[in-house]
């Protein structure tokens, strides 16, 4: 990060990587798995790749699902935190029936809001 901070990189600066680790070599390994899959009467791309790419196929898909729900469950538990302060803030002043209505409608649209990010990933509006 170093050098890249201090002058623009170039080949140079980067390692070469080893023979397997190619998109050369896989590729030509993936279309050879992929041809054997296709011969099958229902051919899977899952388990082309899996023949292919073999076991850092497994490990990547394996942290990607542990990953994941971590931070999904961190994220829910954050999102639970903010809430329970936000109706703390909301409910510790004396606030009149029509106030108390807006409060309501604005907590139900930011949870609706923070519903549809969580599984979309993207703003409601």
């Amino acid at each position: 990060m170093k050098l890249g901070y201090q002058r623009p990189l170039t080949k140079k600066d980067i390692w070469k990587l080893d023979t397997w680790d190619q998109a050369e070599t896989l590729s030509n390994k993936f279309q050879k798995c992929w041809a054997d899959e296709n011969r099958k009467p229902k051919p899977w791309l899952l388990i082309a790749l899996n023949c292919s790419l073999g076991g850092r196929f497994c490990w990547g898909g394996f942290w990607k699902v542990i990953i994941f729900f971590f931070f999904s469950s961190f994220l829910l538990f954050t999102h639970l935190i903010q809430m329970s302060l936000l109706f703390f803030f909301l409910f510790s002043f004396h606030v009149s029936i029509i106030d108390s209505t807006i409060s309501t409608r604005i907590i139900h649209e930011l949870l609706v809001q923070r519903a549809h990010y969580s599984i979309h990933g993207s703003p409601l509006y």
